[in-house]
Formats: structure tokens, C-alpha cells, sequence
């Protein structure tokens, strides 16, 4: 079923941009990405997996014209071309735009920045990529690293040289992110594993604040 949306961008003086276009459906990534080109931004709804090691695919809203179009229509593309790209779905975790020239794309084990055009961004004082030994369920990015959240913890890792700068571990518990403005929350409780019974009621969840990063000053 295609979903559609009517965007809504306030400016001074005030102007509000209406945009009806079609989404993907479920949509997992709704991000917008500030362009110093164009007026509007654009939203991003779904990144792909193209045959380069060394590219994604963003597909991408144009709020400016109400348009549909893709990160590599953002260059020159060459005409002469006859092979078609195999384009394959991820299941994205989390998109964030780092700086204007900076995407973060997260999905299943791995962390990539990218261009807004799609490629990996070349960088000597930050890594291009991350991978990770478990499956990332939420992230949180800070000014100089990344927190990766999974299910019996969190791993921070630097964005300068990709070294682990805090790690909290405990398969008796799950934990979940409550909140990252600012303080960063977690809730965790009994895992099944470790004894808990579903709906048993023997015990409440615990909240926990995340300190030794930047943002928690």
C-alpha cells in the first residue's frame, strides 16, 4: 500500500512548503538531509545496497520540487553505461546527518558514512566505517563517536580511530534506550535467560543513566 505525506518547512519570513509525494511502505528512514544549495532539504526514505563496495543508494525526496530521485542523480552520471546495478533493500537502523557532506547509515551489524551522494567518505581524521560483533538496535552520535546499542548493552566507539571508548556487557539483563537528549537513558530489566518469567510481576525494570561521554556534561 503506498503511503503518501504533505511536509510542512517553516522559514523566516514565514512560508510553509507543502509536498505530496509516494513512500515506501513500511517506511523504516525518514531523515532530512540540509543541502547549502538548495532552499528546502531533502528526505531521505530508504537507503540500498548497490554492487560498489563503496557506494549506497539513498532514495530521496526533493522538497524543493516535490520530486523523486536518488543519491547518485546528485553527479553526472555516465550515459554510456549498460550495466544495471543489482539494488538490494537494508534494513536501516538509523540515518543522521553528521555535517553537510556527512551521512551516517547504520544497518544490521555496520556503521557507514557516506556522502549525500552515496559514496563512503574519504576522510583522514574520521573512519569511514564501522563494523560491529553484534547486531546494532539503536544508535546515539556524538561529537567525536558513536554509541551502538544492542540487546544486553551498549559499545562507544571513536569516530577518529574506531577504538572502543566504553562498554557496558550484561546478558542477564536486556536493555533498551529510553532517551538521548542530552542524558542518555537506558531501562533494562531480567532477561528470560537469566530466570525472569514474562508478566511475573516479581520485578520492576531499573533506569540507568549513561555517563563518560561528551554529551553527558
Amino acid at each position: 500500500m503506498d503511503k503518501r505525506f504533505a511536509a510542512a518547512v517553516k522559514l523566516e519570513p514565514p512560508l510553509l512548503q507543502h509536498v505530496e509525494c509516494t513512500l515506501p511502505s513500511p517506511l523504516h528512514v525518514f531523515e532530512m538531509v540540509i543541502t547549502p544549495e538548495l532552499e528546502y532539504p531533502v528526505v531521505c526514505v530508504s537507503v540500498k545496497q548497490v554492487y560498489q563496495h563503496d557506494r549506497l543508494k539513498l532514495d530521496l525526496i526533493n522538497m524543493n520540487y516535490g520530486t523523486w530521485f536518488h543519491s547518485d542523480e546528485l553527479e553526472d552520471v555516465d550515459g554510456t553505461a549498460t550495466v544495471i546495478p543489482r539494488r538490494e533493500n537494508l534494513q536501516i537502523v538509523n540515518v543522521t546527518q553528521l555535517e553537510k557532506d556527512a551521512i551516517l547509515v547504520c544497518y544490521s551489524n555496520i556503521i557507514k558514512i557516506v556522502t549525500p551522494q552515496g559514496k563512503i567518505r574519504s576522510n583522514r581524521k574520521q573512519v569511514s566505517e564501522l563494523h560491529f560483533d553484534f547486531p546494532i538496535e539503536t544508535v546515539v552520535c556524538l561529537p567525536d563517536s558513536i554509541l551502538a546499542f544492542h540487546k544486553h548493552g551498549v559499545q562507544g566507539r571513536s569516530l577518529k580511530n574506531g577504538e572502543v571508548t566504553q562498554e557496558i556487557v550484561d546478558k542477564s539483563r536486556v536493555y533498551k534506550l529510553l532517551g538521548s537528549d542530552k542524558v542518555v537513558m537506558l531501562e533494562s530489566h531480567r532477561s528470560l535467560s537469566a530466570g525472569a518469567t514474562p508478566h511475573s510481576g516479581e520485578e520492576g525494570a531499573d533506569l540507568h543513566i549513561l555517563a563518560g561521554h561528551e554529551a553527558s556534561y
